[in-house]
């Protein structure tokens, strides 16, 4: 290598990724803060309506029990289009508007499914915890690995209904907000 290269050549830290990319990346993921937290709300809206707009086509009274199911999908829809939006910005950065447009698309299915899911979850567990073992031990991580397995296969049969004939216009409809803007 001579000089010439040796100057254009970009600084590497001690694991051999380029310095700059992960500034950048951190950069990225800075900026995009602010944006995610206005995004995630509007976001969490219309996964909220959507999920609404189910339930009333499938004739289902409006009780304490929708009014928890239209909270837990609204927490996890603010959680992971926040998650979403922040992640999409590192990734996609300057990228093209088909690659912003995929990866918000592929961030937002994800990570929302993910983080309802999750909160799923912990309702469930908060539920079974009077039948666990109270203790840290390898009964209670089996407890908790079947507990948590259960809920996210209840969750994926049962839940992702809710979201899915009326979600998609959200989730395309949000997409579109975050591809449209330009990457830094």
């Amino acid at each position: 290598m001579d000089r010439r290269d040796a100057d254009t050549a970009p600084a590497t830290k001690s694991g051999g990724a380029p310095a700059g990319l992960l500034r950048a990346a951190l950069t990225r993921a800075r900026t995009a803060l602010l944006p995610a937290l206005a995004f995630a709300p509007a976001y969490a809206g219309g996964v909220v309506v959507a999920v609404a707009l189910h339930l009333y086509w499938r004739e289902t009274a409006f009780n304490t029990r929708t009014g928890a199911i239209l909270i837990l999908f609204a927490l996890g829809a603010l959680l992971g289009g926040f998650l979403a939006y922040v992640l999409a910005a590192t990734v996609a950065g300057a990228r093209p508007f088909s690659a912003r447009l995929a990866a918000i698309a592929v961030a937002l299915m994800a990570i929302t499914a993910g983080v309802t899911a999750f909160l799923f979850f912990l309702q469930f567990r908060v539920y079974y915890a009077q039948w666990h073992s109270d203790h840290f031990g390898r009964l209670w991580l089996m407890q908790m690995a079947y507990t948590g397995a259960t809920a996210v296969y209840i969750f994926m049969s049962s839940g992702l209904k809710l979201i899915l004939p009326f979600g998609l216009p959200v989730l395309f409809a949000a997409a579109w907000v975050f591809a449209r803007r330009k990457g830094r």
